[in-house]
């Protein structure tokens, strides 16, 4: 089951990725886009796309504003189509991080000469600080705006459709037919810096507000600046006289298009939300998968021994694969191949070199040699098929390999002083044989140097 378990929940956060993602694909498919709405990156009816192209191909320098702020040193037309009334409308200072631009600021750079224009169908903080809406104003909009965000057919469009003239100057041009749809009705501010341009009947839904060298235009909808509307009656020779030679810069930050967001606030707005889900629960579900128990600790390093124990080792070792009186002979013959080394001679040559005084090492060569030589020369009994010790050995036959054994072997083994020491044969000779192969090798050197 906990083998199980990794592969249902990624089947399960599979399909429901899947189904959020056709959800948003459809969505997009009906809105043509998945920018927001009123901005120049929508192409679909709602967007201002067309309204950027028009004037770039006027030869209008065309900007898009993705900071919280207008850059510093930018002189021209700001074009804010429908921004979202994120803030409360009684605070006109608009925190930059909250994605709404600061109504006071903007004043202050439409006061060194430039232009405002303001298409909007409810209360800002900008119309709010200009005297121009209720801020506590309830209007049924939403409508309007969520159906044009989930990109609904325009023959469907709700909301009212209002038809008037905006009156003309000397300065703003003849009067244009603007058609707006569920427009924002503006307050008198009784500033007489304000001048209403667009009236329906006892509403006002349009004006201009000179600020300082510059002015704000207020309209009660962004009807005007959208790609299906916009070339509808008067709608693009208005705009093109409002935002005169340029340059323009379209509101984007307001919308929520920018670079102050982080790498997460990119990603829902690009629609890359279920797929980073998605991508963080399939690593998780792996990891959990394969996920195994941590390996045991290795053991621990043997401990060293040194070449003492070793070569006590291989003397018990000895011991048990050969009878004491073999072990005593071979010890016999190395030290013996050894010496004949030194003195380079044969092995069988070695007693009479050593006669002659060679020195200090020849003397003790000769001593080791004889030592050697009694350590071999035993008279404990032994097995002549096999050589195994027979001391202390009550059968009539070899224990080790089973042959028959004569009657003086029988006797040899059944001598007291042998049977009370046969429990440990070879014990008191171990030690002597280990030295006399170390001295061995020692005189050897000698020899030769001499």
């Amino acid at each position: 089951m906990n083998r199980l378990l990794p592969s249902l929940l990624l089947l399960a956060l599979l399909g429901t990725t899947s189904a959020l993602l056709a959800r948003k694909a459809v969505r997009d498919a009906q809105g043509g886009e998945t920018h927001p709405v009123y901005t120049t990156q929508r192409y679909d009816p709602w967007g201002s796309a067309a309204l950027a192209t028009v004037l770039y191909q006027r030869g209008i320098d065309v900007r898009r504003l993705e900071r919280p702020r207008v850059p510093a040193g930018f002189s021209g037309v700001l074009l804010q189509v429908a921004p979202p009334p994120d803030l409360s409308p009684d605070d006109t200072e608009a925190n930059p991080a909250s994605g709404v631009l600061a109504a006071s600021p903007l004043l202050d750079w439409v006061a060194q000469g430039n232009t405002l224009v303001h298409l909007t169908r409810r209360p800002t903080p900008l119309t709010t600080l200009l005297g121009l809406s209720d801020p506590h104003a309830i209007l049924n909009v939403d409508t309007v705006a969520d159906y044009q965000r989930t990109g609904g057919h325009p023959d469907n469009l709700p909301g009212e459709v209002v038809r008037a003239r905006w009156t003309a100057s000397t300065r703003d041009g003849p009067a244009r037919q603007l058609v707006l749809r569920a427009p924002l009705t503006l307050d008198d501010p009784n500033n007489a810096r304000w001048t209403p341009r667009l009236s329906h009947g006892h509403r006002t839904l349009g004006g201009v507000m000179q600020h300082g060298a510059g002015r704000v235009v207020v309209l009660g909808a962004p009807t005007p600046a959208l790609n299906l509307p916009l070339d509808e009656a008067d709608h693009l020779p208005w705009l093109l006289e409002q935002l005169g030679e340029g340059p323009v810069l379209f509101d984007g930050w307001s919308h929520g298009i920018g670079h102050a967001g982080g790498i997460l606030e990119t990603a829902v707005r690009l629609g890359l939300l279920p797929l980073l889900i998605q991508g963080v629960v399939l690593l998780g579900a792996c990891r959990w998968a394969t996920h195994r128990a941590p390996a045991p600790a290795p053991p621990p390093p043997p401990t060293p021994r040194n070449a003492r124990e070793q070569i006590d080792a291989l003397a018990r070792l000895t011991r048990h694969a050969l009878p004491p009186t073999e072990t005593a002979r071979r010890t016999y013959d190395l030290v013996r191949a050894r010496l004949a080394e030194g003195l380079r001679c044969r092995p069988e040559d070695v007693t009479d070199r050593l006669r002659s005084p060679r020195g200090s090492a020849a003397v003790r060569a000769a001593e080791l040699l004889a030592q050697a030589a009694a350590l071999a020369t035993t008279d404990r009994p032994e097995c002549p098929a096999c050589g195994h010790d027979l001391a202390g050995r009550t059968g009539e036959a070899c224990s080790e390999c089973g042959a028959p054994l004569a009657p003086k072997l029988l006797r040899a083994s059944r001598r007291p002083e042998l049977t009370i020491a046969a429990a440990s044969p070879n014990q008191p000779r171990l030690p002597a044989l280990a030295e006399l192969l170390d001295d061995s090798a020692a005189l050897a050197s000698e020899l030769r140097r001499a």
